[in-house]
């Protein structure tokens, strides 16, 4: 349990345990006892290193993904809506650069004192992050259950400008049961085309990917992609 724990503060770059806040924290007496936890498998190792560092002593390269955290903007949202591999009962939060959805190929990073943050696999975050910080990536999967709550995601479509164009796109929102929860629009009157943001909520991948099917299927719609 000892070497496992030296061996993630090493790794995370965290500072050494204060021993007496982690026996407190675990409701441990004695360090033995909390390294026998460690071994056992009864308190992982990255849940305790993890809790080690303030946040004023955060590195730059982790800012970036922590900034990226999403608030948990919606009711019903459980931390036990993804499964983290090796990691007990780690908090998780959704990422806010790439808004996650079930059931995305997806990552987690290792934040100090935060949990494990949830970002999709393609999220540009996590492809910049420099190669120490890769490190802190961990495998993580969703849940088999059906998570609860609404997921924000944004949508971007491209199309030739029409009278009645925006109203055949929400209509189209409307049958799929999305809520839209903000829209931002640009016309290009030289060119006849126009540029929609649309910010709503989808239960999962496989809803998102049927609405914007039938978004593609919409007169005089060009593109529509998933932005990120």
């Amino acid at each position: 349990g000892k070497s496992s724990l030296e061996k993630e503060v090493k790794r995370l770059g965290v500072p050494r345990p204060d021993l007496p806040r982690l026996l407190e924290r675990y409701n441990f007496t004695t360090v033995e006892d909390l390294y026998a936890a460690i071994g056992r498998g009864e308190v992982s190792p990255v849940q305790v290193a993890s809790a080690q560092a303030p946040p004023e002593e955060r590195p730059v390269e982790e800012s970036i993904a922590e900034k990226a955290a999403l608030r948990e903007h919606r009711p019903g949202r459980s931390h036990g809506q993804v499964m983290v591999e090796g990691v007990g009962d780690l908090m998780t939060n959704m990422a806010r650069c790439c808004k996650p959805v079930p059931y995305d190929p997806i990552v987690g990073y290792i934040t100090r004192g935060r949990g494990v943050t949830i970002h999709r696999r393609d999220c540009p975050v996590v492809k910049r992050l420099q190669e120490e910080q890769q490190e802190r990536l961990i495998p993580v999967t969703w849940s088999e259950e059906q998570p609860p709550g609404a997921f924000l995601v944004d949508i971007q479509v491209h199309a030739g400008d029409r009278k009645g164009l925006l109203r055949d796109i929400t209509s189209v929102f409307s049958n799929e049961e999305v809520d839209v929860l903000g829209v931002k629009t640009r016309s290009n009157r030289r060119k006849e085309t126009a540029d929609m943001r649309f910010t709503v909520e989808v239960k999962d991948v496989t809803q998102l990917s049927r609405m914007m099917e039938k978004l593609n299927q919409v007169p005089d719609v060009v593109e529509v992609r998933r932005q990120t």
